[in-house]
């Protein structure tokens, strides 16, 4: 019986939510159950919801929305943010490290943004007024944007950095 209510369990997940974290057997087995099966797994290409929810649960942002008030951004990799008309300036937190090890820094902002650009997949449409993007320090980056724009912290709000 308990297999059985476990079944219906992720099929009620599953219709109510969409997405079912749901424990396995054991506390170290996590089955996931998604509408699709997604085609990639890299940020810079992923542009459907089960390909988000994976890579927006395994790649940081720059800032996030808060959940309690959606219309306030938080900082995330980066500590702060500052526009000037068409320049915007990006503080990063210091000692993140990425899963393999590495030190997240401001080279990694410019190499994620600029293949992101390049590459023209997934949700590139959110930052293409990007002009620029130029490593001022290793914990602060600069972007030009093509106009003055208020969305750019928002839009990046969504976008995941990754290691250079």
């Amino acid at each position: 019986m308990k297999g059985l209510q476990r079944i219906y369990g992720i099929a009620l997940l599953t219709l109510l939510g969409g997405v079912s974290p749901v424990l396995g057997d054991s506390a170290s087995t996590f089955v996931y159950a998604d509408a699709g099966e997604p085609s990639t797994i890299d940020p810079a290409k992923a542009n459907v919801n089960f390909e988000l929810t994976i890579t927006r649960n395994v790649y940081d942002r720059l800032a996030d929305f808060d959940l309690n008030d959606p219309s306030r951004l938080l900082p995330a990799l980066a500590t702060g943010w500052k526009q000037d008309g068409k320049t915007w300036t990006f503080k990063l937190r210091d000692g993140v490290k990425f899963h393999d090890g590495a030190a997240f820094d401001a080279t990694d902002v410019k190499a994620t943004l600029d293949r992101l650009l390049k590459i023209g997949q997934g949700q590139s449409y959110l930052v293409d007024d990007v002009e620029s993007v130029t490593v001022v320090d290793p914990l602060t980056v600069k972007i030009e944007t093509k106009a003055p724009t208020v969305f750019l912290a928002s839009n990046l709000s969504r976008i995941e950095m990754l290691s250079h």
